[in-house]
């Protein structure tokens, strides 16, 4: 039972938002619920908007490491290692 509570906690605590690059080189936020996402001109416009979604609960979003690309898509962010 505490393995299924830990894993519980692991998923609520997970941020909700990712915002990365695609390997083309655009801006992506990626949702994890799938009720939001979209391309972005910059890191900039990506951070305003979804900082006005989550009213400014900045755990509530992840950067994407820049050696890893975030293609955006239904169900989970996927990511890729950046050739």
């Amino acid at each position: 039972m505490n393995e299924v509570v830990n894993q519980r906690s692991l998923f609520q605590s997970a941020p909700r938002f990712t915002i990365g690059r695609n390997q083309n080189g655009c801006w992506v936020l990626q949702d994890a619920t799938d009720k939001l996402g979209g391309f972005f001109a910059s890191e900039e416009a990506a951070l305003k908007f979804v900082s006005k979604e989550c009213k400014n609960h900045f755990k509530d979003i992840r950067r994407a490491p820049a050696s890893m690309t975030v293609e955006l898509m239904t169900g989970e962010a996927a990511f890729s290692s950046a050739a």
